[in-house]
Protein backbone atom coordinates (compact mmCIF):
# COMPACT_ATOMS: atom_id res chain seq x y z
CA UNK A 1 0.00 0.00 0.00
CA UNK A 2 1.34 3.56 -0.92
CA UNK A 3 1.75 5.48 2.57
CA UNK A 4 0.05 8.91 2.98
CA UNK A 5 0.35 11.82 5.64
CA UNK A 6 -1.93 14.52 5.94
CA UNK A 7 -0.81 17.96 7.06
CA UNK A 8 -2.68 21.04 8.14
CA UNK A 9 -3.33 22.90 10.77
CA UNK A 10 -6.92 22.65 10.91
CA UNK A 11 -8.13 19.44 12.21
CA UNK A 12 -11.87 19.58 10.15
CA UNK A 13 -9.37 20.41 6.57
CA UNK A 14 -7.39 16.97 7.82
CA UNK A 15 -10.67 14.69 8.53
CA UNK A 16 -12.33 15.91 5.84
CA UNK A 17 -9.58 14.91 3.23
CA UNK A 18 -9.28 11.70 4.97
CA UNK A 19 -12.94 10.78 5.11
CA UNK A 20 -13.87 11.94 1.63
CA UNK A 21 -11.16 10.02 -0.10
CA UNK A 22 -11.64 6.34 -1.45
CA UNK A 23 -8.26 5.73 0.14
CA UNK A 24 -8.54 1.79 -0.65
CA UNK A 25 -9.63 2.03 -4.25
CA UNK A 26 -6.02 4.17 -4.81
CA UNK A 27 -4.32 1.29 -2.97
CA UNK A 28 -3.12 3.95 -0.73
CA UNK A 29 -3.25 4.20 2.89
CA UNK A 30 -3.08 7.21 5.64
CA UNK A 31 -0.26 6.44 7.86
CA UNK A 32 -0.61 9.52 10.11
CA UNK A 33 -1.92 13.15 10.56
CA UNK A 34 -0.04 16.20 11.35
CA UNK A 35 -1.08 19.95 12.48
CA UNK A 36 2.44 21.48 11.76
CA UNK A 37 5.58 20.29 10.20
CA UNK A 38 7.60 19.46 13.61
CA UNK A 39 4.61 17.21 13.89
CA UNK A 40 4.78 15.80 11.04
CA UNK A 41 8.84 15.24 11.15
CA UNK A 42 8.07 12.64 13.58
CA UNK A 43 6.06 10.55 12.31
CA UNK A 44 7.65 7.26 12.34
CA UNK A 45 6.87 5.77 9.08
CA UNK A 46 8.33 7.76 6.27
CA UNK A 47 5.22 8.61 3.36
CA UNK A 48 5.31 7.80 0.02
CA UNK A 49 2.93 10.91 -0.59
CA UNK A 50 2.40 13.78 1.20
CA UNK A 51 -0.54 16.04 1.51
CA UNK A 52 -0.35 19.65 2.86
CA UNK A 53 -1.35 23.21 3.29
CA UNK A 54 0.94 25.38 1.80
CA UNK A 55 0.57 27.93 5.20
CA UNK A 56 1.40 25.96 8.71
CA UNK A 57 2.25 26.92 12.26
CA UNK A 58 5.65 28.20 12.15
CA UNK A 59 6.76 27.10 8.84
CA UNK A 60 5.34 26.53 5.17
CA UNK A 61 4.05 22.91 3.30
CA UNK A 62 7.13 23.91 1.17
CA UNK A 63 9.95 23.81 3.28
CA UNK A 64 7.93 20.67 4.85
CA UNK A 65 8.17 18.62 1.73
CA UNK A 66 11.74 19.88 1.21
CA UNK A 67 12.77 18.45 4.46
CA UNK A 68 10.75 15.45 3.60
CA UNK A 69 12.51 15.15 0.45
CA UNK A 70 15.95 14.06 2.05
CA UNK A 71 14.45 10.96 3.94
CA UNK A 72 12.73 10.44 0.56
CA UNK A 73 13.78 11.63 -2.58
CA UNK A 74 11.09 10.01 -4.88
CA UNK A 75 8.08 11.42 -2.29
CA UNK A 76 4.96 12.69 -4.12
CA UNK A 77 3.46 16.20 -3.11
CA UNK A 78 0.14 17.38 -3.36
CA UNK A 79 -0.11 21.01 -1.86
CA UNK A 80 -3.47 22.48 -0.50
CA UNK A 81 -4.20 26.37 -0.52
CA UNK A 82 -6.33 29.60 -0.46
CA UNK A 83 -6.62 32.02 -3.53
CA UNK A 84 -4.69 34.56 -1.57
CA UNK A 85 -2.21 32.15 -1.18
CA UNK A 86 -1.45 31.34 -5.07
CA UNK A 87 1.94 33.43 -5.72
CA UNK A 88 3.38 29.84 -3.77
CA UNK A 89 2.45 28.00 -6.95
CA UNK A 90 5.75 28.99 -8.69
CA UNK A 91 7.88 27.89 -5.94
CA UNK A 92 5.91 24.59 -5.72
CA UNK A 93 6.31 23.81 -8.98
CA UNK A 94 9.99 24.47 -8.75
CA UNK A 95 10.30 21.80 -6.20
CA UNK A 96 8.23 19.14 -8.11
CA UNK A 97 4.99 19.32 -6.78
CA UNK A 98 2.57 17.06 -8.29
CA UNK A 99 -0.85 19.67 -7.70
CA UNK A 100 -1.51 23.12 -7.00
CA UNK A 101 -5.40 22.64 -5.35
CA UNK A 102 -7.18 25.11 -3.76
CA UNK A 103 -9.62 25.43 -1.03
CA UNK A 104 -12.68 24.66 -1.08
CA UNK A 105 -11.12 21.20 -1.70
CA UNK A 106 -12.75 19.48 -5.21
CA UNK A 107 -12.40 15.81 -3.62
CA UNK A 108 -13.08 14.42 -7.08
CA UNK A 109 -10.34 16.23 -8.45
CA UNK A 110 -8.11 14.98 -5.33
CA UNK A 111 -8.98 11.44 -6.02
CA UNK A 112 -7.90 12.43 -10.09
CA UNK A 113 -4.59 13.20 -8.80
CA UNK A 114 -3.79 10.72 -6.01
CA UNK A 115 -5.14 7.96 -8.56
CA UNK A 116 -2.21 9.80 -11.65
CA UNK A 117 0.29 9.30 -8.46
CA UNK A 118 -0.80 5.84 -7.43
CA UNK A 119 -0.45 4.45 -11.42
CA UNK A 120 3.07 6.60 -10.99
CA UNK A 121 4.49 5.14 -8.36
CA UNK A 122 3.45 1.31 -9.55
CA UNK A 123 5.22 2.24 -12.91
CA UNK A 124 8.05 2.81 -11.32
CA UNK A 125 8.01 0.18 -9.00
CA UNK A 126 7.41 -2.31 -12.13
CA UNK A 127 10.55 -0.28 -13.96
CA UNK A 128 12.60 -0.90 -10.81
CA UNK A 129 11.72 -4.74 -10.59
CA UNK A 130 12.71 -5.01 -14.35
CA UNK A 131 16.40 -3.31 -13.90
CA UNK A 132 16.87 -5.27 -10.74
CA UNK A 133 15.72 -8.46 -12.64
CA UNK A 134 18.17 -7.81 -15.83
CA UNK A 135 20.78 -6.91 -13.23
CA UNK A 136 20.60 -9.71 -11.47
CA UNK A 137 20.66 -11.80 -15.46
CA UNK A 138 23.53 -9.33 -16.25
CA UNK A 139 25.73 -10.14 -12.83
CA UNK A 140 24.97 -14.00 -13.68
CA UNK A 141 25.87 -14.15 -17.22
CA UNK A 142 29.29 -12.15 -16.28
CA UNK A 143 30.04 -14.52 -13.90
CA UNK A 144 29.40 -17.75 -15.77
CA UNK A 145 31.36 -16.05 -18.93
CA UNK A 146 33.98 -15.29 -16.03
CA UNK A 147 34.33 -18.80 -14.63
CA UNK A 148 34.15 -20.50 -18.19
CA UNK A 149 37.48 -18.67 -19.58
CA UNK A 150 34.78 -16.38 -21.82
CA UNK A 151 36.63 -13.03 -20.73
CA UNK A 152 40.69 -14.48 -20.62
CA UNK A 153 41.53 -11.82 -23.59
CA UNK A 154 39.81 -9.19 -21.13
CA UNK A 155 42.28 -6.71 -19.46
CA UNK A 156 42.82 -7.56 -15.83
CA UNK A 157 42.19 -3.84 -14.87
CA UNK A 158 38.95 -3.73 -17.36
CA UNK A 159 37.67 -7.45 -16.18
CA UNK A 160 38.12 -5.65 -12.69
CA UNK A 161 36.44 -2.92 -13.01
CA UNK A 162 33.19 -4.75 -14.53
CA UNK A 163 33.66 -7.37 -11.83
CA UNK A 164 32.79 -4.24 -9.26
CA UNK A 165 29.83 -2.79 -11.34
CA UNK A 166 28.40 -6.00 -10.00
CA UNK A 167 29.35 -5.67 -6.54
CA UNK A 168 32.36 -8.15 -6.34
CA UNK A 169 36.41 -8.77 -5.78
CA UNK A 170 36.43 -5.37 -4.46
CA UNK A 171 39.83 -6.20 -3.11
CA UNK A 172 42.79 -8.28 -3.78
CA UNK A 173 42.43 -11.01 -1.25
CA UNK A 174 43.00 -14.49 -3.10
CA UNK A 175 40.08 -16.28 -3.78
CA UNK A 176 38.99 -20.01 -4.78
CA UNK A 177 35.90 -21.57 -6.40
CA UNK A 178 34.07 -24.69 -4.98
CA UNK A 179 32.13 -26.48 -7.15
CA UNK A 180 28.84 -29.02 -5.67
CA UNK A 181 27.11 -31.32 -7.46
CA UNK A 182 23.91 -33.48 -6.43
CA UNK A 183 22.35 -36.03 -7.94
CA UNK A 184 19.01 -34.85 -7.81
CA UNK A 185 18.51 -31.68 -10.39
CA UNK A 186 16.40 -29.64 -8.08
CA UNK A 187 15.67 -25.95 -7.62
CA UNK A 188 15.17 -26.61 -3.73
CA UNK A 189 17.92 -28.17 -3.69
CA UNK A 190 20.03 -25.32 -5.37
CA UNK A 191 18.55 -23.13 -2.28
CA UNK A 192 19.68 -25.31 0.79
CA UNK A 193 22.90 -25.33 -1.02
CA UNK A 194 23.30 -21.70 -0.84
CA UNK A 195 22.40 -21.58 2.46
CA UNK A 196 24.52 -24.26 4.10
CA UNK A 197 27.66 -22.68 1.98
CA UNK A 198 27.07 -19.81 3.48
CA UNK A 199 26.73 -20.39 6.35
CA UNK A 200 29.77 -23.02 6.67
CA UNK A 201 32.12 -20.03 4.92
CA UNK A 202 30.76 -17.84 7.70
CA UNK A 203 29.43 -14.97 4.94
CA UNK A 204 32.68 -15.53 2.71
CA UNK A 205 31.08 -17.03 -0.20
CA UNK A 206 30.72 -13.83 -1.88
CA UNK A 207 28.87 -15.22 -5.31
CA UNK A 208 27.75 -18.29 -6.77
CA UNK A 209 25.97 -18.98 -10.42
CA UNK A 210 24.30 -22.42 -11.61
CA UNK A 211 25.71 -23.31 -14.29
CA UNK A 212 24.44 -25.14 -17.96
CA UNK A 213 25.35 -28.65 -16.38
CA UNK A 214 23.22 -27.69 -12.90
CA UNK A 215 26.55 -27.33 -11.42
CA UNK A 216 26.36 -24.68 -8.55
CA UNK A 217 29.96 -23.08 -8.64
CA UNK A 218 30.81 -21.09 -5.34
CA UNK A 219 33.58 -18.41 -5.15
CA UNK A 220 34.83 -18.11 -1.68
CA UNK A 221 36.35 -15.67 -0.33
CA UNK A 222 39.52 -17.21 0.77
CA UNK A 223 42.93 -18.96 -0.21
CA UNK A 224 42.44 -22.84 -0.01
CA UNK A 225 45.59 -22.99 2.12
CA UNK A 226 44.04 -20.65 4.78
CA UNK A 227 43.93 -22.17 8.43
CA UNK A 228 40.21 -22.62 8.68
CA UNK A 229 39.23 -23.17 5.01
CA UNK A 230 39.61 -26.67 5.33
CA UNK A 231 37.17 -26.84 8.63
CA UNK A 232 34.71 -24.75 6.70
CA UNK A 233 34.54 -27.53 3.77
CA UNK A 234 33.93 -30.42 6.35
CA UNK A 235 31.51 -28.01 7.80
CA UNK A 236 29.88 -27.56 4.27
CA UNK A 237 29.37 -31.54 3.80
CA UNK A 238 28.54 -32.36 6.93
CA UNK A 239 25.43 -29.17 6.68
CA UNK A 240 24.63 -30.68 2.96
CA UNK A 241 24.28 -34.48 4.33
CA UNK A 242 22.51 -33.31 7.15
CA UNK A 243 20.07 -31.43 5.22
CA UNK A 244 19.84 -34.54 3.34
CA UNK A 245 20.73 -33.13 -0.39
CA UNK A 246 21.37 -36.49 -2.13
CA UNK A 247 24.50 -37.46 -4.10
CA UNK A 248 26.52 -34.61 -2.47
CA UNK A 249 29.61 -34.42 -4.07
CA UNK A 250 31.85 -31.01 -3.77
CA UNK A 251 35.06 -30.36 -5.97
CA UNK A 252 37.36 -27.40 -4.63
CA UNK A 253 39.80 -25.54 -7.21
CA UNK A 254 43.17 -24.11 -6.85
CA UNK A 255 43.58 -20.41 -5.21
CA UNK A 256 43.07 -17.26 -7.79
CA UNK A 257 45.04 -14.49 -7.02
CA UNK A 258 42.82 -12.69 -9.64
CA UNK A 259 39.40 -12.42 -10.63
CA UNK A 260 41.12 -13.68 -14.23
CA UNK A 261 43.06 -16.56 -12.51
CA UNK A 262 38.65 -17.81 -11.64
CA UNK A 263 38.29 -19.72 -14.68
CA UNK A 264 41.84 -21.97 -13.68
CA UNK A 265 40.10 -22.73 -10.58
CA UNK A 266 37.23 -22.97 -11.70
CA UNK A 267 38.22 -25.78 -14.29
CA UNK A 268 39.97 -27.33 -12.09
CA UNK A 269 37.26 -28.17 -9.37
CA UNK A 270 35.27 -29.09 -12.10
CA UNK A 271 37.57 -31.94 -12.99
CA UNK A 272 37.86 -32.98 -9.14
CA UNK A 273 33.90 -33.21 -8.29
CA UNK A 274 34.78 -35.92 -11.63
CA UNK A 275 36.44 -37.90 -10.20
CA UNK A 276 33.00 -39.26 -8.40
CA UNK A 277 32.56 -40.90 -12.06
CA UNK A 278 36.06 -42.74 -11.61
CA UNK A 279 35.23 -44.30 -8.49
CA UNK A 280 37.08 -41.93 -6.53
CA UNK A 281 35.15 -41.71 -2.43
CA UNK A 282 34.18 -38.40 -1.19
CA UNK A 283 31.79 -36.41 -0.76
CA UNK A 284 35.00 -33.44 -1.12
CA UNK A 285 37.08 -34.02 -3.78
CA UNK A 286 40.44 -31.73 -3.58
CA UNK A 287 42.35 -31.01 -7.36
CA UNK A 288 45.78 -30.74 -5.60
CA UNK A 289 45.48 -34.09 -4.05
CA UNK A 290 43.77 -35.73 -6.44
CA UNK A 291 45.80 -34.98 -9.62
CA UNK A 292 49.57 -34.67 -10.85
CA UNK A 293 51.10 -31.85 -12.28
CA UNK A 294 52.24 -33.48 -14.98
CA UNK A 295 48.66 -34.87 -15.50
CA UNK A 296 47.17 -31.45 -15.29
CA UNK A 297 48.72 -29.43 -17.00
CA UNK A 298 48.65 -32.06 -19.84
CA UNK A 299 45.20 -31.87 -19.78
CA UNK A 300 44.68 -28.64 -19.47
CA UNK A 301 46.90 -27.47 -21.95
CA UNK A 302 44.81 -29.74 -24.92
CA UNK A 303 41.96 -28.34 -23.45
CA UNK A 304 43.63 -24.77 -23.89
CA UNK A 305 44.33 -25.29 -27.49
CA UNK A 306 40.82 -26.25 -28.69
CA UNK A 307 39.46 -23.12 -26.94
CA UNK A 308 41.61 -20.95 -28.52
CA UNK A 309 41.05 -22.42 -31.73
CA UNK A 310 37.36 -21.95 -31.24
CA UNK A 311 38.04 -18.53 -29.85
CA UNK A 312 39.28 -17.68 -33.47
CA UNK A 313 37.21 -19.88 -35.70
CA UNK A 314 33.77 -19.51 -33.69
CA UNK A 315 32.15 -17.57 -36.69
CA UNK A 316 32.77 -20.61 -38.40
CA UNK A 317 30.92 -23.57 -39.23
CA UNK A 318 32.82 -25.40 -36.41
CA UNK A 319 32.03 -29.23 -35.44
CA UNK A 320 33.27 -31.19 -32.97
CA UNK A 321 35.61 -33.56 -35.63
CA UNK A 322 37.00 -29.82 -37.86
CA UNK A 323 38.46 -28.63 -33.77
CA UNK A 324 39.75 -32.10 -32.94
CA UNK A 325 41.88 -31.83 -36.11
CA UNK A 326 43.06 -28.85 -35.05
CA UNK A 327 44.29 -30.35 -32.04
CA UNK A 328 45.81 -33.32 -33.11
CA UNK A 329 43.04 -35.50 -31.35
CA UNK A 330 39.96 -38.04 -32.15
CA UNK A 331 36.89 -36.32 -31.48
CA UNK A 332 36.11 -38.73 -29.24
CA UNK A 333 39.08 -38.16 -26.93
CA UNK A 334 38.76 -34.20 -27.04
CA UNK A 335 34.79 -34.76 -26.10
CA UNK A 336 36.18 -36.60 -22.93
CA UNK A 337 38.49 -34.07 -21.92
CA UNK A 338 35.73 -31.02 -22.76
CA UNK A 339 33.65 -32.99 -20.05
CA UNK A 340 36.29 -34.16 -17.45
CA UNK A 341 38.48 -29.99 -17.39
CA UNK A 342 35.00 -27.92 -18.05
CA UNK A 343 31.97 -30.00 -16.73
CA UNK A 344 30.17 -29.04 -20.26
CA UNK A 345 29.78 -30.61 -24.03
CA UNK A 346 31.28 -29.74 -27.19
CA UNK A 347 28.70 -27.90 -28.59
CA UNK A 348 27.61 -26.05 -24.95
CA UNK A 349 31.58 -24.66 -24.93
CA UNK A 350 30.92 -23.24 -28.88
CA UNK A 351 27.22 -21.97 -27.84
CA UNK A 352 29.19 -20.10 -24.71
CA UNK A 353 31.74 -18.53 -26.55
CA UNK A 354 29.52 -17.38 -29.04
CA UNK A 355 26.99 -15.59 -26.90
CA UNK A 356 29.77 -14.23 -25.17
CA UNK A 357 30.65 -12.30 -28.29
CA UNK A 358 27.30 -11.62 -29.55
CA UNK A 359 27.14 -10.38 -26.42
CA UNK A 360 29.66 -7.54 -27.55
CA UNK A 361 28.66 -6.91 -30.94
CA UNK A 362 25.31 -5.89 -29.65
CA UNK A 363 26.48 -2.84 -27.80
CA UNK A 364 26.89 -1.69 -31.39
CA UNK A 365 23.64 0.16 -32.05
CA UNK A 366 24.79 0.33 -36.23
CA UNK A 367 24.56 -3.74 -36.17
CA UNK A 368 21.17 -5.14 -37.02
CA UNK A 369 20.30 -7.80 -34.63
CA UNK A 370 20.44 -10.60 -37.61
CA UNK A 371 24.03 -9.23 -38.49
CA UNK A 372 24.69 -9.94 -34.93
CA UNK A 373 24.00 -13.80 -35.55
CA UNK A 374 25.43 -13.66 -38.68
CA UNK A 375 28.76 -12.51 -37.53
CA UNK A 376 28.59 -15.94 -34.57
CA UNK A 377 28.10 -17.86 -37.09
CA UNK A 378 24.31 -18.23 -36.97
CA UNK A 379 22.03 -17.86 -40.34
CA UNK A 380 18.79 -18.77 -38.71
CA UNK A 381 18.23 -15.82 -36.23
CA UNK A 382 15.51 -17.32 -34.19
CA UNK A 383 17.87 -20.20 -33.39
CA UNK A 384 20.38 -17.90 -31.99
CA UNK A 385 17.84 -15.68 -29.95
CA UNK A 386 16.67 -18.89 -28.60
CA UNK A 387 20.02 -20.33 -27.60
CA UNK A 388 21.16 -16.63 -26.82
CA UNK A 389 18.33 -16.32 -23.86
CA UNK A 390 18.81 -19.36 -22.82
CA UNK A 391 22.29 -19.06 -21.87
CA UNK A 392 21.23 -14.88 -20.49
CA UNK A 393 17.74 -14.85 -19.94
CA UNK A 394 17.74 -11.96 -22.37
CA UNK A 395 16.65 -12.05 -25.74
CA UNK A 396 19.11 -10.53 -27.63
CA UNK A 397 16.51 -7.38 -28.29
CA UNK A 398 16.44 -6.79 -24.49
CA UNK A 399 20.11 -7.40 -23.65
CA UNK A 400 20.60 -4.10 -26.34
CA UNK A 401 18.03 -2.41 -24.56
CA UNK A 402 19.13 -2.75 -21.07
CA UNK A 403 22.79 -1.95 -22.19
CA UNK A 404 21.84 1.38 -23.44
CA UNK A 405 20.12 2.47 -20.37
CA UNK A 406 21.58 4.79 -18.28
CA UNK A 407 24.55 3.62 -15.74
CA UNK A 408 24.96 0.61 -17.51
CA UNK A 409 27.24 1.69 -20.86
Amino acid sequence: MIKVLVVDDEIRQRQSIIKHVGWQELRMNVIGEAEDADQALKQFETPDVLITDIRLMGSSGLELAADMRHRNPKLKVVMVTGYEQFEYAKTALDIGVEAFLVKPIDFARLEQVLLQIADGLEQERQLQAKLQGYAYKERASFLDDLLHGLLNEVEDHTLETQAMQYGLFADAAPRAVIVAVCSEDDAEWAKVMGDCAQMAFDGQVEAHVTTARQQMAFIVRAGTRDGWFGNALERFAESLMEAGVPGIAIGIGGDAASPSELANSYRNAVSAVNQRKLGVKGPLYNWEQLIGDRKRSHAQGIVQRAIDYMNVNYMNNLSLRSVADAVYLSPNYLGALLRSELGTSFTDQLVAIRVARAKELLLAPDLKLYEVAERVGYQNFGHFSNLFKRMTGFTPKDYRQFQSMPGNE
